[in-house]
């Protein structure tokens, strides 16, 4: 608090991170306009939606206060590569964010071409859709063999607990297989976003139509606080979340039949 107080603009938050599994690096963000001019400058995967899966995570508290706020996993443990590619995504990050210059720092192309060359094939941003909670005393253990972005198929076995096998509930990108004794988050699902999807949504936020949102059928305010919308569920039933996410909000909570939304600062 005390840095960020005495600083000058606002800051730049990376939240470092290792996995339990195996698995390429990858990149967690809100998804606000700031974040996806740094974040995506990385060239890892990069995973939207996250944020409304787990609550009370650091990146949500520094994300309203910070310029940028991004959470970065290296990759597994205790494989040496981690810190490698800790240090590109921090080099690559300074010159996004516009606190280094490319030209004065010639060793940022190694950087680049290595977080570019981990990624391969995989999708460039992937939407959590999905995650599997372990509740207090249950016990958890995955499969052996996945690792994160493993593609899984509905009705696959991925892990066993207490109450039963678990399955995959549909085809889906693997995320985060828990492979230690602690956590509360088995793994994560996801699936790939299309590049046409980004476009329109920074369009649409950078018209500032989601002002608009109040005019849809069964949408209005939650009281004086102009930040959320609440959706009737009964009457906008379809692709509700993924509308929402095109204006730049995020589920923030259910409540019976309806849902609320509130606005990512962009």
């Amino acid at each position: 608090d005390r840095l960020m107080e005495e600083g000058e603009g606002r800051p730049i938050c990376l939240d470092l991170h290792s996995t339990s599994g195996a698995g390429v690096p990858f990149l967690i963000m809100s998804d606000t306009l700031r974040n996806r001019r740094v974040g995506f400058a990385l060239q890892i995967p990069v995973l939207l939606g996250l944020e409304e899966q787990i609550e009370g995570t650091i990146l949500q508290h520094f994300g309203d206060r910070c310029e940028v706020a991004l959470a970065i996993e290296g990759g597994q443990h205790d494989d040496p590569r981690t810190v490698d590619h800790l240090e590109s995504s921090i080099w690559c990050a300074l010159v996004a964010g516009g606190l280094l210059e490319a030209r004065a720092f010639p060793e940022i192309e190694l950087h680049q071409s290595r977080l570019r060359t981990v990624r391969g094939t995989l999708p460039a941003v992937l939407e959590v859709f999905y995650r599997h909670s372990i509740p207090n005393g249950l016990e958890f253990r995955m499969e052996p063999g996945f690792e994160s972005f493993s593609r899984v198929h509905a009705g696959q076995l991925l892990a066993h607990s207490s109450s039963g096998p678990v399955c995959s509930p549909r085809d889906a990108l693997l995320i985060m297989p828990l492979y230690q004794g602690q956590g509360s988050d088995g793994f994560f699902l996801g699936k790939s976003i299309a590049r046409f999807w980004l476009g329109l949504s920074a369009l649409l936020r950078w018209l500032r139509l989601d002002r608009a949102m109040v005019l849809l059928p069964g949408v209005g305010r939650e009281g004086a606080d102009t930040s959320t919308l609440v959706v009737d569920r009964r009457i906008a039933r379809w692709y509700t979340r993924e509308i929402f996410h095109l204006f730049g909000f995020r589920h923030c909570g259910t409540e019976g039949d309806r849902l609320l939304f509130r606005r990512r600062a962009d």
